[in-house]
């Protein structure tokens, strides 16, 4: 579904307390890491989630280390079903901005 530095926009970013890790010795709390619905963001990395083997991501631009636990110093991922990868077709508007705009030319 999705593949390292592809570009993905957040459809969810609310905190989900029933995905919790059901582990007891992992002190879990909704912690979004500043994740915001509408923005753009690049996988990291496509893996499936240590606890509960649902497909996640990391992101390139948001870090969230596990602090405790047997997990403690791993990267966080986010659940997968909160992205929607971008198509390339809508990038191309973008892209095309960022093209120099041709010279005019002085006829005389």
């Amino acid at each position: 579904m999705f593949h390292v530095g592809q570009l993905v926009v957040c459809v969810d970013d609310q905190p989900h307390p029933e995905w919790a890790p059901p582990d007891p010795l992992v002190t879990w709390r909704p912690n979004m890491g500043g994740l915001r619905r509408g923005v753009v963001y690049t996988i990291r990395d496509y893996l499936a989630h240590l606890v509960t083997g649902e497909p996640s991501v990391l992101l390139e631009e948001i870090s969230r280390p596990i602090t405790n636990g047997w997990a403690a110093g791993q990267d966080s991922p986010f659940s997968a079903r909160r992205f929607r990868p971008l198509r390339d077709e809508a990038l191309s508007i973008f892209r095309q901005s960022l093209e120099p705009a041709p010279r005019e030319t002085e006829t005389a």
